[in-house]
């Protein structure tokens, strides 16, 4: 967009990150941005006819106003220094990061609430009754998911970092960066339209370990997960900012010492080579790729968390994989906010030759399997729960393209569960009301 009549804008000039540097408004005000070479936003100057201008300076959550150090953040809310001294506010936010209360110390020692904010489901704040102290929150614009409200000159937009967000419409300004694989959404949607459930540009590293293949185009590739699949993983409030996945070759075995392409016959056909594998494919390199895609906080410590979703064989091969990949982790735990919680579950669809395969330690494992598929089963040890279903009939029972309403289901009951038990009750429950499809649990 370049051309907003409805807010008076003439004109937005995009850098090659598609990030706006000049929004310029009738009558010749306008807001400038500037960001470093990866697109983090450095600075914002509002400058408004007859009116001094406003420079914010956006230094790693500490925020300057015309060289004035306003708040910075700490694990609970923000350090206000309005009055030069330091006042500590605590957010409590709700599961999807938007912040509904902010409180503060009252002079009798209690506690002082100086803002309250309730939101429509697109983010759009009710107006009329939400408590608001400005003198504490009047520099503090950070509410919905988290983000900062940029209401300089009406522009009224959410900055989420890589795009921008009008509560008011619902829609992005920007269009998707993963839009070639969101087929049925539009690229300017938020949250696919689930905005309650979802949260867009924040979650986890999704990791995709594939099954046995059909050639060899399709080895750790996209085109063996299908669009639908990966649009569902990646639309779903889980992708991380930069909106990248791992993928992971599965059909592969480890014999006399080396790993190979799976095939029909042989060592691709013993779990426990493949298990093998998946160890021993994961080396120091591979990590450091992992570990490049991941978000990080301040202080260079990596904060974002992984989720493993694993297909027919490539179940086998997710438990060494897995195993290794916590090992890795162990080693080199500096690098990470919370090394003891990294991984927040490994998702196995189909898994073949369950009754042969024994879930990682120290991660949450789920299975899923169907009714009528003879390639997989419910009998994996030591996961949470094992889930059957009754989809896809003879034929496609066991293909990853018909497990999208389980993915989504799956998904959303587990950004809504607090336990193991909750994302169990939550999918059960979710795939009943949506789908109304019986889901069977072996624990």
């Amino acid at each position: 967009m370049i051309v907003d009549k409805n807010k008076g804008i003439t004109h937005i000039k995009y850098n090659h990150l598609n990030l706006p540097i000049e929004i310029v408004f009738a009558g010749g005000n306008k807001i400038e941005y500037l960001y470093d070479a990866a697109g983090m936003k450095l600075q914002k100057k509002v400058i408004e006819e007859g009116k001094e201008n406003v420079v914010t300076d956006y230094l790693d959550g500490y925020q300057y106003v015309d060289g004035v150090l306003e708040f910075y953040p700490h694990a609970e809310g923000y350090v206000n220094m309005k009055s030069g001294t330091p006042e500590y506010v605590y957010n409590y936010t709700d599961h999807l990061g938007n912040v509904r209360v902010s409180y503060t110390k009252g002079s009798d020692g209690a506690a002082k609430i100086v803002e309250e904010k309730n939101y429509y489901p697109f983010g759009l704040i009710h107006k009329g009754y939400n408590n608001q102290d400005n003198t504490l929150t009047d520099k503090y614009k950070y509410g919905y998911n988290g983000k900062e409200e940029q209401e300089e000159l009406g522009l009224n937009w959410s900055d989420y970092g890589a795009r921008n967000y009008d509560t008011s419409l619902g829609r992005w300004m920007n269009m998707d960066p993963a839009t070639d694989l969101l087929e049925s959404s539009t690229p300017y949607a938020y949250a696919l339209n689930s905005p309650i459930i979802y949260l867009d540009e924040d979650g986890e590293l999704p990791i995709l370990i594939n099954g046995k293949v059909a050639s060899d185009d399709e080895r750790a590739d996209e085109s063996y997960w299908t669009k639908e699949i990966v649009a569902t993983i990646t639309g779903s409030g889980i992708a991380n900012p930069g909106g990248q996945i791992h993928y992971v070759d599965g059909d592969r075995y480890h014999y006399n010492g080396r790993i190979h392409k799976g095939g029909t016959i042989g060592g691709a056909n013993q779990a426990n080579l493949r298990t093998e594998a998946g160890y021993n494919s994961l080396t120091i390199f591979e990590f450091v790729n992992i570990l490049s895609k991941l978000e990080r906080d301040e202080s260079g410590k990596v904060i974002e968390k992984i989720q493993i979703y694993t297909h027919s064989r490539g179940a086998a091969f997710g438990i060494g994989y897995t195993k290794r990949l916590l090992e890795l982790i162990g080693q080199y735990s500096d690098q990470f906010a919370d090394p003891n919680n990294v991984v927040d579950f490994v998702y196995n669809m189909a898994p073949h030759q369950s009754d042969s395969l024994t879930a990682t330690e120290g991660v949450d494992s789920y299975t899923h399997d169907r009714v009528l598929d003879p390639l997989s089963g419910n009998d994996m040890k030591n996961t949470k729960t094992n889930f059957t279903t009754n989809e896809g009939g003879i034929k496609k029972a066991h293909s990853i393209s018909t497990f999208t309403k389980d993915l989504n289901s799956f998904i959303s009951s587990f950004s809504e569960g607090n336990t193991s038990q909750e994302v169990i009750d939550n999918f059960i429950k979710d795939m009943k009301e949506k789908y109304n499809i019986n889901v069977k649990v072996k624990k």
